[in-house]
């Protein structure tokens, strides 16, 4: 009964095995067979370098320093909220 339990995991092994091997070579297949269109990326590609980077003279994003968010105020802290529990 075990040489056949473990036959079986060895064909489901080699069953899984060959089923990722066939997904692979279609999708390698599809990958190298898709058409490209050469004059639209590079034409994209050209209007990428010539714009000036994004980042020029940009403000600084509000969670930049996030330190500053979680700042404590100064002063007494509030009293505190009857939320109606009692």
């Amino acid at each position: 009964m075990e040489s056949l339990t473990r036959r079986r995991t060895q064909l489901a092994i080699f069953l899984v095995f060959l089923f990722l091997f066939f997904i692979s070579l279609n999708l390698s297949l599809t990958i190298n067979s898709a058409p490209y269109d050469n004059e639209g990326i590079n034409s994209h590609l050209r209007k990428l370098l010539a714009r000036p980077p994004r980042t020029v003279n940009r403000p600084p994003t509000p969670m930049s320093n996030p330190n500053k968010h979680f700042e404590v105020p100064p002063g007494p802290p509030p009293p505190p909220q009857d939320d109606g529990t009692r």
